[in-house]
């Protein structure tokens, strides 16, 4: 009986010197939400954090403003990435300065408006590019669709109140307003400078053309804050990854 119990704890003793050394285990990926209007520049700054690290730590998914505050607050996200006015008692924190680009078709010779030309086009006070020494062709405004925080802050800094024409098409992303910009030669649209495609044309607001140094310094001023938005403050990857961006703001443009 000795002899079987003591070859036992022999055998315990061998398998515990042989199992395999504890690895730390992958932390889970935050969950982070933005809006189609800035869905460019934040794809781009999650992809240059994952080439980084060498790994995916972010799962990221584009909602309307609406669907990604809900989604919040429901605990569905650990973050919004938008440019909305943060809830009140929200964590907020800015992320970057994005300026409003107003872009028109390549063969447009306008490259330059005031701030009383963009309300007149976008109210639908002049309808044709001829009544601002254009071709004789009709105006086509495009815009984004209401509740989208560039055209909210676009309206607030140029429309002052005026709504938008009745004749403007709706741009349901940017992408698909630089399609419709690229493809009309009548079109004018704006949308975040960073989803600027090489198809269309920024044109210069009060003598200064969009881009980021114009942005950040104020010169450009058609602009509004990225901010990151959640009901409390992230921990985890979704912390790192904030502190990764502020400290290093990996690109202004994909």
């Amino acid at each position: 009986m000795a002899k079987r119990i003591v070859v036992l704890m022999l055998s315990l003793a061998l398998a515990s010197c042989t199992t395999a050394p504890t690895t730390t285990p992958t932390p889970a990926p935050a969950h982070i939400v933005t809006t189609p209007a800035f869905e460019g520049i934040v794809t781009w700054w999650c992809a240059s954090y994952a080439d980084e690290l060498g790994l995916s730590p972010i799962e990221l998914e584009i909602l309307p403003p609406t669907e990604a505050l809900a989604a919040a607050e429901s605990g569905t996200v650990e973050l919004v990435i938008a440019g909305l006015e943060p809830p009140p008692g929200w964590f907020a924190t800015l992320l970057s300065i994005e300026g409003i680009a107003v872009v028109v078709h390549p063969s447009n010779p306008l490259r330059a408006f005031d701030m009383e030309d963009l309300a007149a086009i976008f109210a639908g006070k002049v309808t044709s590019w001829q009544e601002l020494g254009g071709a004789d062709k009709q105006i086509q405004p495009v815009i984004p669709l209401p509740g989208d925080e560039v055209r909210v802050r676009f309206e607030s800094l140029v429309l002052d109140g005026l709504p938008p024409s009745p004749a403007a098409r709706l741009g349901p992303t940017p992408l698909s307003t630089s399609m419709i910009v690229a493809e009309d030669p009548g079109a004018i649209g704006y949308l975040s400078f960073s989803q600027v495609t090489e198809d269309i044309r920024s044109v210069r607001v009060e003598g200064v053309l969009p881009g980021p140094s114009t942005v950040q310094d104020g010169r450009y001023s058609l602009r509004l804050e990225i901010l990151a938005l959640a009901p409390q403050e992230p921990t985890g990857v979704a912390y790192e990854w904030l502190a990764w961006l502020q400290s290093s703001q990996p690109a202004e443009k994909p």
